[in-house]
């Protein structure tokens, strides 16, 4: 059960108990990236963890401004969701024999991206609700008004293209692409994990897969490199999560 409470409605202190704090981790699901919103800012993880939901926050009145808020995505958030799904779906393909070149990696990320620069300047509020089954995304560069927002979005879409251009073509990732191409690898599949932490703990492995015995994790990064791999505690979840499993064919979707 989930409630609300008042900074300026607290119980008397005589009726206050202590909570249990093993029982209430119990519920609590961690993830890289929920861990990372709150360190960013509190009152986002509030937005997006519990404002906007219908289940939690009962007495949140601008519920449905947060809501809609919450659909926007900035330049660089969209360019990293459009190459993970182009990545993901390659790497799918070569699964299954399929091979796609980089003129056609780069053709379908543009005309994703595309889509929404379209989408965004000519309903910069979102007033028009697309009804397709793969919708465009409303900008927030341009729902805020950014009058460099198109210039903006060139840029990093420019940015997206190298990035494709990179992932199809360096040196250095050829391991990588070929150890996904196998059949028995794993591609953008979430896991969980419970009964090791007092916590529940969620992720999604971008790519896994098993070589000599040796489990090899992947997480595709857009941004530069921040050399933080050592210490990051979404790889040492990872690395968790690869251990346990032991073998990757008994992961549970």
């Amino acid at each position: 059960m989930t409630t609300q409470l008042s900074l300026w409605e607290l119980p008397p202190e005589e009726d206050f108990q202590e909570p249990d704090l093993l029982k209430a981790l119990a519920d609590v699901a961690w993830s890289y990236s929920r861990r990372s919103t709150l360190e960013r800012c509190f009152r986002a993880y509030y937005y997006e963890y519990y404002g906007a939901s219908k289940r939690t926050a009962g007495q949140e009145t601008d519920k449905e401004t947060i809501r809609v808020l919450k659909q926007l995505k900035n330049r660089y958030k969209r360019t990293g969701e459009i190459l993970h799904l182009v990545i993901g779906n390659c790497l799918r393909k070569a699964q299954t024999g399929e091979n796609w070149n980089t003129n056609r990696l780069i053709d379908w990320a543009n005309t994703l991206f595309q889509k929404d620069l379209v989408y965004s300047q000519t309903y910069p509020d979102g007033e028009e609700i697309p009804t397709e089954k793969y919708p465009p995304t409303l900008l927030s560069e341009f729902y805020y008004r950014d009058p460099k927002a198109l210039e903006k979005c060139k840029q990093i879409q420019e940015r997206l293209v190298q990035s494709i251009i990179a992932f199809a073509t360096e040196v250095r990732y050829q391991p990588f692409r070929l150890g996904a191409a196998q059949t028995d690898a794993i591609v953008e599949k979430p896991f969980k994990l419970s009964g090791l932490l007092p916590c529940r703990i969620d992720g999604k492995v971008d790519v896994a897969y098993q070589q000599n015995g040796i489990i090899t994790i992947v997480d595709w990064k857009s941004g530069t490199d921040d050399s933080s791999g050592d210490d990051s505690l979404q790889l040492a979840a990872y690395a968790l999560w690869a251990i346990i499993q032991g073998n990757l064919n008994c992961l549970t979707i």
